[in-house]
Parts: structure tokens; sequence; C-alpha cells
């Protein structure tokens, strides 16, 4: 229009419309630009979470093999103690048996070394008394006479004799005892 501003040329609406074309398209361009930096930037971030991920995952797999690796040595390992436990049971067992026996045996043959202890004790006692009896005896026939006194002494010699005979009858029979006695202690 020439007749609104002399000197001012009013703009063509084609260019303007180009103009407005070309600064949108510049702005999408920067749009998509600035998106396209973002999605790079959010598939970077994506593939190093995807990578720790994995990471985890393995190591999640690690722990979970040495789980059963501890479950299982767990399992043998109580089997092992209760079989141990048991055996520790049986030996205990055969021990006390064993003890118990031991003590039973060393009682009998504490009863039979005192049992013997005191047959040897008899024995003395009837040896002693044979043996005073012998010497009296000898000394009453060395000292015997006719008269009656002598009477009286040979009567008293007789009959200590045949106490003597009885004490002679009583020390064989303590010495029988007593081989008995330490038979049954070599015995055992």
């Amino acid at each position: 229009t020439p007749g609104r501003g002399a000197g001012v040329a009013s703009p063509d609406p084609a260019e303007e419309a180009r103009l407005g074309n070309n600064v949108r398209a510049v702005e999408r361009w920067e749009a998509e630009k600035k998106l396209q930096r973002k999605l790079d930037a959010t598939r970077t971030r994506l593939a190093e979470k995807t990578k720790e991920l994995a990471a985890a995952e393995t190591e999640i797999k690690k722990l979970r093999e040495q789980l059963r690796e501890i479950g299982y040595r767990e399992s043998t390992t109580k089997e092992m103690l209760d079989a141990a436990q048991a055996q520790l049971a049986t030996l205990h067992k055969d021990r006390l048996s064993s003890v118990s026996s031991a003590l039973e045996e060393m009682r009998s043959r504490d009863a039979l070394s005192a049992e013997l202890h005191e047959t040897q004790e008899r024995l003395r006692e009837a040896q002693a008394k044979l043996t005073e009896s012998q010497q009296r005896r000898a000394g009453e026939s060395a000292l015997g006479s006719g008269d009656g006194v002598g009477s009286g002494r040979g009567a008293e010699a007789e009959s200590g004799f045949s106490a003597d005979t009885g004490a002679g009858d009583d020390a064989s029979s303590l010495q029988a005892a007593l081989l008995r006695k330490e038979e049954q202690l070599l015995e055992q």
C-alpha cells in the first residue's frame, strides 16, 4: 500500500510465513536436539543401571550358591556330629561297663585277698600251736618217768598229742584252703 507509510516497505506475507516457518523449524530442530541429548543421556544412564543390575544379579547368584554350599556343609557337619555323639554315647556305655566290671573284679580280688590274708594268719597261728605242742611233747618225753607224776604228764602228753593231731589237721585244712584261694586269685 503506497499510501500508508512512505518509505516503510510492507513485508510480504509469504516472506513472513517463510520466516515464521524457518523460525519454527529452527526452534523445532533445537527442541529435537535437546530431546535427543536427553534421550542419549537417559540411554547412557539406562545402560549403566543395566550393567549394575547384571553385576548385582551375578553377585546374588554367587551368594545363593554359597548359601547352598553352606547349607550342604552344615547338614553334613550335623550328620557327622550326630554320628560322633552316638559313637561317644556307645563308648561311654562301654567304658562304664568296663569300669564297673573292673571295680567288681577289684572288689572280688580284694575280698579274696582279705580271705587269703585271714587264712594265712590262721595258718600261722595253727603252725605256731603245732610247733608249741610239738615242743611241749618233746620236753615231756625227755622228762617222762615211771612215777605217778610222770604218768600224769604222760596222760597230758597223750591228750596234748591228740590235741596236736587236731592242730595238725587244722593246719592241713588251712593250707589246702590257702592253696585254693591262691588258685582263685591266679585264675582272675
